[in-house]
């Protein structure tokens, strides 16, 4: 039975919450489901990982490239080359957590617009039908869409960390448990001091 979720009653229970969406089908003819449980995630603590999806973006090597060239011509304390390079690592991070805070806002924007477009052109195509143009542009954007996902596809790839992920591969819920088991591994929610337990 595609394209319907089943649930017990005992599971629902458990999960008072859980919200089920729907997607507008993407280079396929079944309708994605996401499943949300209600489950507050883990919040992971900070820190600066570079993403391996920048690389496609259209002109972040260029901004990388003018960003760090403006640093190390900025005047600035400097002994030698380590001097330069902590500074240039430092502000390279702070300015890269910025811009990736600001894409990742863009990108779900981009998202969301693109899948009501598309939403709204199968909805037509449903009742009345569409033109060969309007079945040009419901293709044009499920191609926008697409790429947005192949990055996020690579996000996920550099989130496994592992050897077997190879070029290629579709994602799966195997690697989705794989690569977010990793980081649960690592999670500590609770520390016993003294006999005390201690949890933020």
């Amino acid at each position: 039975m595609l394209d319907r979720v089943f649930v017990s009653v005992q599971w629902e229970s458990l999960f008072p919450r859980a919200l089920l969406k729907a997607r507008p089908a993407v280079g396929s003819d079944h309708v994605p489901l996401i499943l949300d449980a209600g489950i507050l995630s883990l919040v992971s603590p900070s820190r600066f990982q570079f993403d391996a999806s920048w690389h496609v973006v259209e002109g972040f090597c260029d901004v990388m490239v003018s960003k760090i060239s403006n640093l190390l011509s900025s005047p600035h304390r400097s002994f030698g080359p380590m001097d330069d390079w902590h500074k240039v690592s430092y502000e390279s991070r702070k300015f890269l957590r910025g811009w990736s805070r600001n894409r990742a806002a863009e990108l779900r924007r981009d998202k969301e617009s693109l899948e009501s477009q598309i939403r709204d052109l199968d909805q037509s195509a449903d009742t009345s039908g569409l033109s060969a143009s309007q079945w040009a542009t419901r293709y044009s954007l499920e191609d926008a869409l697409m790429l947005l996902h192949q990055q996020s596809e690579i996000y996920w790839r550099q989130r496994g960390a592992l050897n077997w992920t190879l070029k290629g591969d579709a994602m799966t819920a195997y690697f989705f448990a794989i690569a977010n088991g990793r980081r649960r591994r690592c999670f500590i929610d609770t520390l016993l001091i003294d006999g005390v337990r201690i949890s933020d």
